[in-house]
């Protein structure tokens, strides 16, 4: 197991399998889609109590996460809104982070479900502004096409779907 942003070849650097983020579209690669994400603004309950349309966004602290810079503005265009400016705020290494710093009252972050959920039915964080809106991203199983008639890729394919199946559904921010 091995986590990284660096991209792998497959198989010349000796992986069968992988994750990543984006849109599965890998032409040199096989590519199966194991969930989608759903964007939703998230902060405390404290927060969440001065926010009443996207104009309370003005002057409060966007958390964003330091290589994904979309979220903030996928989530407004998927929300029908323009004209904002959502680029300021603190930049965090990874998701866990920003939603700690969300948890802790420092800002409003993007939550990204399923991620996001354990925070929402602990009530630590509460979705703002509407549903959560569906990404244009998601995570998605790779594999050289080489890798897929082994009985072990295809063994951890359906493991993994059987996984995230019973953690993606349904959803409930509220």
């Amino acid at each position: 197991v091995d986590t990284s942003y660096r991209k792998v070849e497959f198989p010349r650097d000796g992986i069968d399998l992988g994750i990543r983020m984006g849109k599965g579209d890998w032409d040199e690669l096989y590519s199966l889609c194991l969930m989608m994400e759903e964007l939703v603004p998230v902060c405390t309950p404290e927060i969440a109590a001065t926010i009443t349309s996207p104009d309370d966004l003005k002057g409060k602290a966007l958390l964003h996460l330091v290589n994904v810079t979309e979220d903030w503005e996928a989530w407004a265009e998927l929300a029908g809104l323009s004209g904002l400016d959502l680029g300021g705020g603190l930049r965090l290494d990874t998701i866990q982070m920003v939603q700690e710093a969300a948890a802790q009252g420092l800002g409003i972050a993007i939550g990204r479900l399923p991620l996001v959920q354990p925070e929402l039915q602990s009530g630590r964080l509460v979705p703002v502004l509407g549903p959560p809106r569906r990404a244009r991203s998601g995570y998605w199983l790779v594999a050289g096409r080489e890798s897929l008639a082994r009985p072990e890729v295809i063994a951890f394919r359906d493991w993994i779907r059987g996984e995230l199946k019973a953690v993606t559904s349904p959803h409930k921010t509220s």
